[in-house]
């Protein structure tokens, strides 16, 4: 699996620190703390200093701590019960220091020790009850011990700095936990599945939909066979993949979100979602499609034949009326087939770079003869080497605009020109019809909606809206200065797509 290339050095203590494996968190500082007084202890001996702690009790605590460390890995019950652990080892050392602080009337070292590892401690913990009693604890029996001993230190101020630095860093300890705490039940509980890897791909959990997805639990996937099948790639953040789980073939879709935090370490949420059902219903979708693009297709050519065979029995005037009505049935069903067919083109044809000048130039050519059919003045004022982002459909939109004019509008002259903003060409498509009313402007681009019951279903904007919006640009209707409708389409100019 190739995420990131590669590995910050530092990621090794964030994912220590990221309270996600608060045994490992445990681990190292029982066995630095341990190090630390047996190394303070060797060297206090070494060159022949009184030791403050005193040899005895700087042996016990070693001892103490570095057992806890190694049964950690010997025994599963001290590994599960690491965290009640600490709090005993910090309850006992912290007493200790307070002792030893009494002895020594609370001296500068002592005193500011104490301040330190308080600080520490309420950022090592879980910001919970139990730290907010440990606290109390510390405070209590550091107000005693100070009123006991003849202090160096000013016992308002230092209970004053006391008080602030444990509230402080409880304070900020609890609203970590709580933030921790509402994330990790979005993450368990969220609808779709949620895997949180490192940057090398290395999985630090899952919740529960992931292992219902991979169906973990039933000897299905685990999350590195699944990472390992998708073969995630640093720069493909989404993709659909099929995967095996229990001899069975199932879809998902997958996509890959970074998270950066404050201090540049890098993660990764790989979000799954099974669409197998999808993937089943948009089969059995495209089935109906081709039945519809071939099967249906070919019936109407079988009417089609027998339409012309029925004209050359030269049928009454009432027959030729149910011929004529047939055929406007059969062009109907031509026109709903021919708008599925687009619009399953405007899903599957990818968005690239059209010169929507000559795109507008050949689809004017094609409607030429019927421009003169309905003796139609035609002008235009197109730019050269207009770059848009589009596909080929983009001049099935154009063709509906000018056809809906030609039939609907009832004009004499169109005009089609095109405009260049800082983004965006636009083309307008402009007549001197009669135009849109403005109550019933909002409705043209709905489906089902026309003005005309006799010459229309209703789909040809609303398609031109579809296949506009897919190619990330915009169809609007605005009143013509010629007097009738000016359709605008609004499209990006072209980008690295």
């Amino acid at each position: 699996m190739s995420l990131i290339k590669n590995r910050d050095p530092r990621l090794w203590l964030y994912e220590l620190l990221n309270q996600y494996d608060r045994v490992s968190y445990y681990r190292v500082i029982l066995f630095v703390a341990g190090f630390s007084y047996l190394f303070f202890g060797v060297f206090y001996t070494a060159y022949g200093l009184e030791d403050p702690m005193g040899t005895t009790s700087r042996l016990i605590a070693t001892i103490i701590l570095l057992s806890i460390f190694l049964l950690s890995y010997l025994f599963d019950i001290v590994k599960k019960q690491l965290t009640n652990l600490m709090y005993l080892v910090v309850f006992i050392g912290f007493t200790h220091l307070i002792y030893m602080s009494y002895l020594n009337d609370f001296s500068f070292n002592f005193g500011l020790s104490i301040l330190i590892v308080g600080l520490i401690v309420n950022l090592i913990f879980k910001g919970t009850n139990k730290l907010k009693l440990f606290n109390l604890f510390i405070f209590l029996a550091v107000t005693i011990a100070l009123f006991l001993s003849n202090p160096v230190v000013d016992i308002p101020i230092y209970l004053s700095g006391l008080f602030l630095i444990l509230g402080g860093s409880y304070f900020l300890s609890r609203i970590n936990h709580l933030n921790r705490v509402r994330l990790e039940n979005l993450f368990q509980k969220s609808s779709i599945g949620l895997i949180e890897l490192t940057n090398e791909g290395r999985i630090l959990r899952a919740n529960q939909k992931t292992n219902e997805i991979l169906q973990t639990e039933k000897d299905g996937l685990s999350c590195n066979d699944l990472i390992e099948q998708i073969d995630l790639n640093y720069d493909e953040k989404h993709g659909i993949e099929k995967i095996k789980v229990n001899d069975k073939n199932i879809w998902i879709e997958y996509h890959l979100n970074p998270l950066n935090d404050l201090n540049g370490f890098h993660r990764y949420i790989l979000s799954l979602n099974d669409i197998t059902d999808k993937k089943k219903a948009e089969k059995r979708r495209n089935l109906v499609e081709e039945l519809l693009e071939h099967d249906i297709k070919n019936k109407l050519m079988v009417m089609d034949g027998y339409i012309h065979l029925l004209k050359e029995t030269n049928p009454s005037e009432k027959q030729t009326k149910h011929i004529n009505k047939i055929e406007k049935t059969e062009d109907e069903l031509k026109y709903l087939i021919n708008n599925i067919t687009l619009l399953k083109k405007a899903d599957q044809i990818k968005k690239t770079k059209i010169d929507l000048t000559k795109t507008t130039e050949k689809t004017i050519e094609k409607l030429q003869h019927k421009l003169k059919q309905k003796n139609i003045k035609l002008e235009t004022d197109l730019h050269n080497e207009l770059q848009v982002n589009g596909n080929e459909i983009l001049t099935e939109v154009i063709k509906n605009i000018i056809e809906n004019a030609i039939q609907h509008s009832d004009c004499s002259k169109i005009r089609i020109t095109t405009k260049k903003t800082n983004d965006k060409t636009i083309l307008n498509i402009e007549d001197d019809g009669a135009g849109v009313p403005p109550k019933l402007q909002e409705k043209i681009f709905q489906q089902g909606y026309t003005s005309d019951r006799e010459h229309g279903l209703g789909h040809g904007l609303y398609l031109s809206k579809k296949i506009i919006e897919n190619i990330d640009g915009e169809i609007e209707y605005k009143d013509s200065e010629l007097g009738g409708s000016n359709f605008q389409l609004k499209l990006k100019q072209k980008t690295n797509l």
